[in-house]
């Protein structure tokens, strides 16, 4: 779906808007249909494909899970064209327009997250890893779970709790704190951008 200032999904996107400015977080459900069916495939096919190293560090900053990088940033290298390609379709680039206000930005750096049983991140995990963005969208891909829940907070605020599923597509602002509660049952697996404005327009 293209977005249309003129149609119906003005409303959507107001109240994705409003949400991701209240709470740090919006969850687009699989109803919305940004992302072709064709898309979606491709992204479960590369995903399902890629090389997973378990990254984990369980004292300092809290984690455990399995990453595969798709795009660096330092060099911007990109390993996985296929997958990039659909992060920065221009379906994506628009919705993250929509909601965020960022005209102009790059997706900076892209991974692949697999959860499995008992895997986690802390708070403290991704502000480390992730402070030097603005926001991550996330591209949940097959496979059910329980656990998992996506818990986004900010000093002074109640917590918020989504549980994203296959197909839904999830904003967080990196201004707020944010973490992964440990899996319980199956696989949460992920496909992530780092979104980064472009400082020459800002």
């Amino acid at each position: 779906m293209f977005l249309d200032r003129n149609k119906t999904e003005n409303h959507l996107i107001s109240s994705l808007k409003e949400t991701l400015l209240e709470n740090g977080g919006c969850l687009i459900s699989d109803k919305n249909l940004f992302l072709t069916v064709d898309q979606w495939q491709v992204l479960n096919h590369e995903a399902h494909n890629l090389n997973y190293k378990k990254n984990t560090n369980l004292q300092e900053t809290p984690h455990l899970l399995k990453v595969s990088t798709i795009k660096t940033s330092k060099v911007g290298t990109i390993l996985n064209k296929v997958i990039y390609d659909v992060l920065n379709s221009v379906q994506l680039r628009s919705l993250i327009f929509e909601i965020t206000g960022l005209h102009h930005f790059n997706i900076d750096q892209c991974e692949a997250h697999l959860y499995e049983k008992g895997d986690f991140s802390s708070s403290r995990w991704n502000r480390d890893n992730f402070k030097s963005y603005q926001y991550i969208i996330s591209l949940f891909l097959e496979g059910a779970y329980r656990g998992g829940e996506q818990v986004i907070s900010r000093h002074g605020q109640e917590k918020v709790i989504y549980t994203p599923q296959s197909e839904e597509i999830f904003i967080i602002s990196c201004d707020y704190d944010h973490e992964v509660k440990p899996i319980i049952h199956g696989n949460r697996n992920l496909v992530l951008g780092f979104i980064q404005p472009l400082a020459e327009y800002f």
